[in-house]
């Protein structure tokens, strides 16, 4: 507010109505007559609370925009540790996946250490046998005996049958020796690697927890700077607190409508151009030599062998347009130029990825998670007394027999990309950096129906139901497990 220079009490009192006279003027109203003074107003008055009016006015809107840039604080602080969050995420499934290898890996290096020990224990059994016996001819003889044969077979060919034996023996022994050799370095590497997994989760775990609670502190300081401005405005506006904070979240909604309708209208933007081929292909003309296998995900890369021999000759033209599917096999010269749309690196477009739940399944899905109302939002958790928001999405899918992935980002690669406006129970809906970028997803839920999402949200909120968020990061694309 503007400050004045001390005055006579005279010089106040005309000021004073002055300001009383250009604020109710400003206001389209009339100077108040009750509190006349013989003397007017001086042009200096009314141009000091003209400006005075002014400068109020420019401080209320200042003020809103720093409300409003409060606000973009606090959510690019949970943005950022959702991001990292997603992260460990990640770190934690390599961790897992190196922690089966090496497992697996150890477990085939024991069985042939234990193969190579007893072709070592028969190999020197064979050689003392022949040490004591003289060549062997007692050991030998219950493998002559077998056949009732042993008074009939000579010395020589006992020694014969005794070297051929023990040379097998020595041959299986060194065979079984390379191999466990050969294993048991695979096991090393992959133990190696699954502690440089665990070392990479328990950084990226740090990181999550940093940026977690340089989020917390935003957010904290944001809370103070917030109920600071709001005591300024209410002076400034002559209001009260909870008028003001009332009209702030006013401005809120008119901004949070203004999103929602500016992601509407990219959803539907997004929905004119696929990208992706159809999940499930119709199989070609010429029946290809595995017509059984539908290969929803992997047709546009593996074409059936007997195509390119059967029709080079036959409508060239039209099999790109009408079948990209099958260009790869009726017209081989024109594949490249079609082939790179299906899929983007990006993730892909509508109608990419696969799905095999029903949409009974998908209920199921949206029921289980509501099974876990109010439990906490924990990084990396994945049940059964906390999860994190792709922990509870692909549990709901586990429960209802549909297994999907561990992270929101793959999650968002693998299910079907269908269109917003087509959401239905049980279906995926994603938030990220940037829409046009997989990789950039941080968040996800599951659709519930009556535009209402079931969500872990995020560390400090229960799991919930609440509204579906129509914003600027939701990606153009819901999935379909």
């Amino acid at each position: 507010m503007a400050s004045y220079p001390r005055a006579s009490r005279g010089a106040a009192r005309r000021r004073f109505l002055a300001l009383l006279t250009v604020t109710a003027f400003l206001a389209g109203g009339t100077a108040l007559p009750a509190m006349a003074d013989p003397t007017p107003p001086s042009q200096d008055d009314v141009d000091a609370a003209r400006q005075s009016v002014v400068d109020a006015a420019a401080s209320v809107a200042a003020m809103d925009v720093e409300m409003a840039m409060l606000t973009a604080t606090q959510d690019a602080a949970f943005n950022a540790a959702a991001a990292a969050g997603e992260a460990y995420n990640q770190a934690i499934v390599d961790l897992d996946a190196a922690t089966a290898t090496a497992t697996a890996a150890q477990t085939r290096s024991d069985a042939a250490k234990l193969r190579a020990e007893e072709s070592r224990k028969l190999l020197v059994g064979l050689a003392r046998d022949t040490s004591r016996n003289g060549g062997g001819l007692e050991q030998i003889g219950m493998y002559l005996t077998a056949d009732g044969v042993s008074d009939a077979v000579s010395t020589a060919n006992a020694m014969e049958l005794v070297g051929s034996k023990a040379d097998k023996a020595a041959q299986q022994f060194q065979a079984d020796s390379v191999v466990s050799a050969t294993l048991e370095g695979v096991a090393t590497r992959a133990v190696a690697d699954q502690q440089v997994k665990k070392d990479a989760a328990n950084t990226a775990l740090e990181a999550t927890q940093t940026t977690q609670a340089a989020a917390d502190k935003a957010v904290a300081t944001a809370s103070v700077n917030r109920e600071s401005l709001l005591i300024r405005l209410a002076a400034a506006r002559s209001t009260s607190i909870e008028v003001e904070q009332a009209r702030q979240q006013g401005l809120q909604a008119e901004r949070d409508q203004a999103a929602e309708r500016l992601a509407r209208e990219r959803a539907a933007a997004a929905v004119v151009v696929p990208v992706a081929a159809p999940v499930a292909p119709a199989p070609p003309a010429t029946k290809p030599v595995t017509p059984t296998d539908p290969a929803p995900t992997t047709a546009p890369v593996t074409p059936p062998p007997t195509a390119p021999t059967t029709p080079p000759t036959t409508a060239p033209t039209t099999a790109p347009t009408t079948a990209p599917t099958t260009a790869p096999t009726t017209a081989p010269t024109t594949a490249p130029t079609t082939a790179p749309t299906t899929p983007p690196v990006t993730g892909g477009g509508l109608g990419s990825g696969s799905s095999r739940g029903s949409a009974a399944q998908g209920q199921a899905a949206v029921d289980w998670a509501k099974t876990k109302l109010g439990l906490p939002y924990v990084w990396g958790a994945t049940g059964p007394a906390a999860y994190d928001c792709s922990g509870l999405t692909s549990r709901a899918w586990s429960a209802a027999g549909v297994s999907i992935n561990r992270t929101s980002r793959d999650q968002y690669k693998q299910v079907l990309k269908i269109s917003l406006g087509s959401l239905r129970p049980g279906d995926l809906v994603f938030w990220g950096d940037n829409p046009n970028d997989s990789s950039s997803v941080t968040h996800v839920a599951i659709y519930a129906g009556n535009n209402q999402i079931v969500e872990a949200a995020q560390p400090g909120i229960a799991s919930r139901v609440t509204a579906m968020r129509w914003d600027s990061r939701l990606m153009p694309y819901a999935g379909r497990p």
